[in-house]
C-alpha cells in the first residue's frame, strides 16, 4: 500500500476494538510500523469506501491478514445487489495479483458474520 496509508494501518492494528482478532497484540509504534512497512508495503492493499480507508488486506509468508475499521463493519453498499447485512464491497487502492501474477478484480468482498 502507499506510504500515505501506513499510519492508517498502524492505528487500525492498535485499535482496541479489533485487537482481539490478532495473535500478536503488542502496541505498534510509528518507528516499528515504518520499519515493517518499508519491507512489506507491497504485500498490503487498502480498502476504500468513498475514498476513505475502510480496512486493509495483506499476505505475508502465505498468511492472510485482513482488518476492517469498526465504522465499516456490517455495512452494505448501494450498488451491491446482495441482501442488506450480507456483504459489502470496497474498492482496493491497487488491483491485486494472484500467485501466478495474473490481474484480479479491483474489489474484494467481506462476508459479514
Amino acid at each position: 500500500c502507499a506510504k500515505k496509508y501506513w499510519e492508517f494501518v498502524r492505528n487500525l492494528r492498535n485499535d482496541d476494538r479489533v485487537k482481539d482478532g490478532f495473535i500478536e497484540t503488542a502496541h505498534i509504534t510509528e518507528d516499528m510500523q515504518e520499519s515493517y512497512m518499508i519491507v512489506n508495503y507491497k504485500n498490503y492493499r487498502i480498502a476504500l469506501i468513498d475514498n476513505a480507508p475502510a480496512g486493509y488486506v495483506g499476505v505475508i509468508n502465505d498468511e492472510i491478514r485482513i482488518c476492517v475499521h469498526p465504522a465499516f463493519q456490517k455495512r452494505t453498499t448501494q450498488q451491491n445487489s446482495s441482501p442488506p447485512g450480507n456483504q459489502w464491497k470496497a474498492l482496493l487502492h491497487r488491483p491485486t495479483r494472484n500467485l501466478r501474477n495474473q490481474r484480479q478484480h479491483s474489489h474484494f468482498e467481506i462476508q459479514c458474520l
